[in-house]
């Protein structure tokens, strides 16, 4: 239904997972407690709760993104709005 109302190929939606997935790594590794060997839950939770201010299908041409190219720049644009 979603890809019907905005035009998402499977591919975008691969696209998009997969830059999703990328994204929740980097974030991952970059809030990891070495001491305790675990993420810190509480700080990804605060950064996870920008992720709906992002709107990409109201700023973005997704069905555009083609290959690793556009997930990188996906991937790069998720961080910025999470910052």
């Amino acid at each position: 239904m979603v890809e019907r109302a905005f035009g998402l190929t499977n591919s975008t939606q691969f696209i998009c997972l997969q830059a999703l997935a990328i994204t929740a790594n980097k974030i991952i590794k970059n809030n990891y407690l070495v001491k305790s060997q675990q993420p810190d839950s509480v700080n990804i939770a605060l950064i996870l709760m920008k992720l709906d201010e992002i709107d990409g299908l109201a700023t973005e041409d997704l069905p555009y993104l083609k290959g690793i190219s556009g997930t990188e720049i996906l991937v790069s644009d998720i961080l910025k709005c999470l910052k």
